[in-house]
Order: C-alpha cells, then sequence, then structure tokens
C-alpha cells in the first residue's frame, strides 16, 4: 500500500485556519481583558459562587444533625443522604462561639454575659461591631443551638462535607420549603 499523499494546498483550507487563528487571538484577548480589569483573587468563596452574598466569611468544623431537604428527592431527606444541595441542619455551637469572640456580642437564647476585657480589646470590638447586625432569623437559630446549612460541594466517603450557613433572601426561601413539608404530614 502506498503512503498517503497530502492534496494539494487549497486556499479555502488556508482562510479556514486563518479565521480560525484569529478568533482564538480574540478569545484569548477578551479573556486578558477581563481578567486585567477585575482581578479577582481566587478563595473558597469565589470558587463556589453563592447566590447570596456572606456577612462574614467564617469557617468551623461542626457536626451534620439532620437532613431536612433535598430539591431532587424526598427519599433522600428520608434516608439521611448527603448529596450536593441538600440542606442540613448543624451545630450553632462554634460559629456562636466565633461570633461572640469575633464582635464581642453574645447570641445565647437569654443575654448571656460575656467575659469583661481590656480597654483596649473593647476599643477593638467596638470599631468590628460598629457596622454589624445579625440577621434576626439566622440569630434566632444560633440561639436554638442549630443552623441551616447548604452543601456546597459533592461529599466524598471520608465523612466531611463543605458548605455554607443560609442567610437572607436564601435562608427565607428554604425555611418556606421546609415549612410547606412539614405541615403535609
Amino acid at each position: 500500500m502506498a503512503p498517503r499523499q497530502r492534496p494539494p494546498d487549497d486556499p479555502r483550507r488556508a482562510l479556514r485556519h486563518r479565521a480560525l487563528r484569529r478568533r482564538v487571538l480574540r478569545h484569548r484577548a477578551s479573556a486578558t481583558a477581563r481578567s486585567a480589569t477585575a482581578p479577582q483573587p481566587l478563595t473558597a468563596q469565589s470558587m463556589c459562587a453563592p447566590t447570596v452574598p456572606r456577612t462574614t466569611v467564617c469557617t468551623r468544623k461542626s457536626r451534620i444533625s439532620d437532613v431536612v431537604y433535598n430539591a431532587s428527592n424526598n427519599e433522600y431527606v428520608r434516608t439521611k443522604m448527603i448529596t450536593k444541595g441538600t440542606i442540613v441542619l448543624i451545630d450553632a455551637t462554634p460559629f456562636r462561639n466565633w461570633h461572640e469572640q469575633f464582635y464581642g456580642q453574645s447570641l445565647a437564647k437569654k443575654g448571656g454575659e460575656l467575659a469583661a476585657v481590656s480597654a483596649r480589646r473593647q476599643k477593638v470590638l467596638d470599631t468590628r461591631s460598629k457596622g454589624h447586625k445579625v440577621e434576626s432569623r439566622l440569630a434566632d437559630l444560633m440561639a436554638g443551638g442549630r443552623v441551616l446549612a447548604r452543601i456546597s460541594a459533592r461529599p466524598g466517603q471520608s465523612g466531611r462535607a463543605d458548605g455554607y450557613v443560609l442567610e437572607g433572601p436564601e435562608l427565607e426561601f428554604y425555611k418556606k420549603k421546609i415549612d410547606v413539608k412539614k405541615s403535609k404530614k
């Protein structure tokens, strides 16, 4: 069998190649222009890209108490299966402790008193908590000891799941969904 011969140069092929090359270069130029105008550091928050802006970023390990809602299948709630996008109840203690230590404000049920701090520390706490306000629904959940969270990544077999605490309109939306499910029972 004879070796395959390359066909003679086709002018249409050369035009297609040039057009494709221009398209690729144009795409690269627009990508660099986008990155040059708005550089954003890659963080866990920007990679997950939640739909609701978070008030504070606090990463803590917490125990999952219960699976309360899954949009894809009610069977997952009954069998307590955790998938990406599942709404779970988690222990609020690590977040409440961090909030009390960072802002100097108690989120306990009955206005728990905080330990006395130095004047310098009190000044730092006052500047931090100047414009900070915890949403009332989230504060009620924190006082109850359990918070709603959404699993943001696919959980593995190691017993670890990443997610974020629900707040704002997202918390409102899922609270309504959960209440509707409870009222049907």
